[in-house]
C-alpha cells in the first residue's frame, strides 16, 4: 500500500446539532440545578450501516430519553458525544476517541448563548436525538513526518474525533454519558435546571469493517468522470480514504480539468495517497499556472503547494520551494500559503525569507509574514529570537503604514521576548493610537511594573473604547503578575 500508515482510522465527524431552549424558565427551576439529580435517563445508540467497507460513510444516532416525571437538561455538547464513544475490539482492547490538531490549541466546547450548545432540554417522557456522521479511512501523515516513529491519528479539524482501529474486523461501540456537580453549576450559571448528573452507558452496538476489493475501487475510479458535483466529491473522498494509488491518474486529470468544487478534494486525495513520483508533474502544473499571471488561479496554486508539501519529505527542498514562491509572480494566496508553511520548517532559510516578505511587496503578503514572524519568535530562544524581533522592532518604529506598525507590535507581543519592552514603550507614543494599543497589549504580556506610569499616561489620552480597555487590561495584568511574584517570593523560606 505504499508509505502511508497501515492503521485504519475511524474518524467521527460531528455535525452541529441544536435543540431550541425555552426562552423563560421559572426562577425556582434554576435553583434546583445543583439539587437532587434526576436519574431516570436512558441512552440508546444505533449505527447505519453495521457492515462497513473502508471508505464508507456511516451515521450514528444517539437517543437520550427522559424517563422521569420532570423536565431536565442533559449535558450534551456536540464534540462530547463523539469523544465519549468507546470502541472495543474482539480481543477486548478499548479504543477511546481523541482530538488531534496540529499547530493550534484544540477548542472542545463552544458554549454559545444561553448554553444551548451544550445542554439539551428533555421533557418528561421525551427523547433528544442527535446525529454523528463519519467515514472510515486510512490515516494520512504528510511526507515531512515520515517515517512515523509511532502510530498517529489522522489530523482532523477542531471538532473532529478519531478512533484508531488496529485492523479491519468486528468491533463493539458504546457511548458513556457523564456529568458531575460542576456541570450542574455551569448549567445553573445559564439559568438552566435541573441538570442531570451521573454516569450512564448506552447499549452496545456491534459493527464490522473490511477493506474494499480491487473491483470495488476500480468502480469508483470509473465513476470519477461521471455524475453530479456531489457524486464526484463523494467518489474522491472514498478514493482518498482508501489511499488507492491506482486512482492517481484520474485525480491528476481532475486537477488539470480544474472543475470548481473538486480542486481541493482532488489535491487532498493525492496528498493522502502519498505517491511521491507525481511531485515533478505537480511542480510543472504549478509553474505553468504562475506563468499565466491570472489571479483566478489563486486557489489552484495554493492547493497545489499544499499537495507538493504533503509529498515532499526534505525540509530544505521545501524551504527552497517556498522562497522561490515568494520571489515569483505567484498569487497572493499562494505566497501566503508559502509563508504559513515556512513557519513550521526548521530551516536556516526560514527567518531571512519571512523578514524579507515582511518588509516589501504586497500589503497582504507583508501582513501574513509579520504575523508568522510573531509565531516563529514565540517558539525559538536566544540569539535566534533576536533575529526575528529586531526586524519587527524596526518595522514598528519606522514603517510609514500604520497597519504594518500595528501588526509588528502585535507580533512582538506574541514573541515572548521581554527585551522588546522598551521599544513597545516608545510605540505608545505612535501617532495612531491603535498601534499604541497593540504595544500596550505587548507590555501587559512582557513588561514589569516600571511600564505602568507610561501606560497610565497612554490611558489618559486614549479616545477609542477598545484602546482604553486594552490599556486597562495591560495595567491590571502587570499588577497581578507583580503581586503573584511577591507572594511566591514571600512563600520561599531560607
Amino acid at each position: 500500500m505504499g508509505r502511508y500508515s497501515p492503521i485504519v482510522v475511524l474518524s467521527l465527524i460531528v455535525l452541529a446539532m441544536t435543540i431550541p431552549l425555552r426562552s423563560a424558565l421559572a426562577a425556582d427551576a434554576a435553583d434546583q440545578a445543583t439539587g437532587e439529580p434526576p436519574v431516570d435517563v436512558r441512552c440508546t445508540l444505533t449505527m447505519k450501516p453495521l457492515e462497513l467497507r473502508l471508505g464508507d460513510p456511516f451515521l450514528i444516532e444517539v437517543a437520550i430519553t427522559n424517563l422521569s416525571k420532570e423536565a431536565l437538561y442533559v449535558y450534551y455538547p456536540v464534540v462530547f458525544a463523539a469523544k465519549a464513544i468507546t470502541i472495543t475490539t474482539d480481543g477486548g482492547d478499548t479504543i477511546k476517541g481523541g482530538v488531534t490538531i496540529k499547530g493550534q490549541e484544540t477548542v472542545l466546547y463552544d458554549w454559545g448563548s444561553g448554553g444551548e450548545a451544550c445542554f439539551r432540554r428533555i421533557e418528561p417522557g421525551g427523547t433528544f436525538t442527535g446525529e454523528i456522521k463519519g467515514r472510515t479511512e486510512y490515516e494520512f501523515v504528510p511526507a515531512v513526518h515520515l517515517p512515523m516513529k509511532r502510530p498517529r491519528q489522522i489530523l482532523l479539524k477542531t471538532h473532529d474525533i478519531a478512533h484508531s482501529l488496529p485492523a479491519p474486523g468486528t468491533f463493539t461501540m458504546r457511548l458513556h454519558l457523564a456529568a458531575d456537580e460542576r456541570t450542574a453549576e455551569t448549567g445553573k450559571g445559564f439559568g438552566l435546571g435541573p441538570v442531570w448528573t451521573g454516569q450512564l452507558d448506552s447499549n452496545p452496538v456491534a459493527f464490522s469493517l473490511r477493506t474494499m476489493t480491487r473491483a470495488e475501487l476500480d468502480g469508483f475510479i470509473a465513476q470519477l468522470k461521471e455524475g453530479t458535483l456531489e457524486q464526484r466529491q463523494e467518489t474522491i473522498e472514498v478514493l482518498a480514504a482508501n489511499a488507492d494509488r491506482n486512482a492517481v491518474p484520474a485525480l491528476m486529470a481532475v486537477l488539470n480539468e480544474r472543475p470548481r468544487g473538486l480542486i481541493r478534494p482532488a489535491a487532498a486525495a493525492l496528498g493522502a495517497i502519498q505517491d511521491f513520483s507525481i511531485v515533478p508533474d505537480l511542480l510543472a502544473i504549478y509553474k505553468e499556472s504562475v506563468a499565466t499571471g491570472d489571479e483566478r488561479e489563486a486557489e489552484f496554486q495554493s492547493v497545489l503547494l499544499g499537495t507538493i508539501s504533503a509529498l515532499t519529505s526534505e525540509r530544505e527542498t521545501l524551504a527552497d520551494l517556498y522562497v522561490e514562491v515568494l520571489h515569483s509572480g505567484a498569487t497572493i494566496e499562494a505566497k501566503n500559503t508559502a509563508i504559513w508553511n515556512l513557519a513550521f520548517l526548521k530551516s536556516d532559510k526560514r527567518v531571512p525569507a519571512l523578514v524579507e516578505a515582511a518588509t516589501q511587496g504586497e500589503q497582504r503578503v507583508r501582513w501574513a509574514a509579520i504575523d508568522t514572524l510573531g509565531t516563529v519568535a514565540s517558539n525559538i530562544a536566544g540569539a535566534d529570537k533576536k533575529s526575528v524581533t529586531e526586524p519587527l522592532v524596526k518595522l514598528m518604529a519606522e514603517d510609514p503604514d500604520s497597519k504594518i506598525r500595528g501588526r509588528a507590535a502585535s507580533a512582538l507581543a506574541q514573541s515572548g521576548d521581554p527585551s522588546v519592552a522598551p521599544a513597545l514603550l516608545k510605540a505608545l507614543d505612535d501617532p495612531d493610537e491603535f498601534v499604541g494599543s497593540y504595544a500596550a497589549n505587548g507590555l501587559g504580556r512582557l513588561a514589569g511594573p516600571e511600564a505602568i506610569p507610561a501606560l497610565e499616561t497612554f490611558l489618559a489620552r486614549a479616545k477609542a473604547e477598545g484602546v482604553i480597555q486594552q490599556a486597562r487590561n495591560a495595567i491590571r495584568t502587570i499588577r497581578q503578575r507583580a503581586e503573584q511574584a511577591a507572594t511566591a517570593q514571600g512563600n520561599v523560606h531560607p
